[in-house]
């Protein structure tokens, strides 16, 4: 499936703007489109102790859901011994861009998201994205994705107990989200580290702009 990119034009790369609960950057040409990712595409990696089980379904199409099997980590003063989970899922192709919806689930005290990996991560997967930038990517949708409400603050990587993967329960926390790719990659695509919790969420809607 083809779609033309619903993304407000700035006059310059970089602009950007909050309209709403819609984050919009200049990213892309009315040339270019988003093209829906098919099951059969989708490579999915994941740490010990991770199951991803991967699904198609109406009006979300390909749809990831990442769980831990062990039980939660609770850390407290030992976050840096503890074992990291991470997930990576990468998409096949020379696309540009990828875009996607995260929906998080249960509580996390150590995350890094939307492409960022910080050195406790480092070593695991290699996403071939750069990782988010209000300047420069897209963020849409987002519910409970902010410590004291919806907005995201911004933050890709953190490990504390007053963030969004911590304190918005039982409220559910998601966002939309676009990443650029970066150059020279082979395997590029959507990842999520965690340590410290139990590690769950789900990816859907996942297109990539050709």
């Amino acid at each position: 499936k083809y779609y033309n990119p619903s993304i407000l034009a700035w006059p310059e790369l970089g602009s950007s703007s909050r309209i709403g609960d819609v984050h919009f950057v200049k990213v892309t040409s009315a040339e270019r489109h988003w093209r829906e990712v098919s099951v059969g595409e989708v490579v999915v990696e994941n740490t010990v102790n991770v199951v991803a089980n991967k699904t198609v379904e109406n009006g979300s199409g390909v749809v990831i859901e990442i769980e831990r099997q062990s039980p939660p980590v609770s850390c407290n003063n030992t976050i840096g011994s503890v074992t990291v989970d991470g997930v990576l899922i990468s998409v096949p192709g020379s696309w540009r861009r990828i875009k996607y919806k995260q929906t998080f689930m249960e509580t996390q005290k150590c995350f890094a998201i939307f492409g960022s990996v910080p050195n406790w991560a480092s070593g695991i997967y290699t996403p071939g994205v750069l990782e988010f930038d209000f300047d420069l990517d897209e963020l849409w949708k987002e519910e409970y994705l902010g410590p004291n409400g919806n907005h995201f603050d911004g933050v890709n990587a953190l490990c504390g107990d007053e963030h969004f993967w911590m304190v918005n329960k039982p409220n559910t926390p998601v966002a939309g989200v676009s990443l650029r790719r970066k150059s020279g990659g082979a395997i590029a695509g959507i990842s999520t580290f965690g340590k410290c919790g139990m590690f769950k969420f789900k990816i859907s809607d996942i297109c990539v702009l050709d």
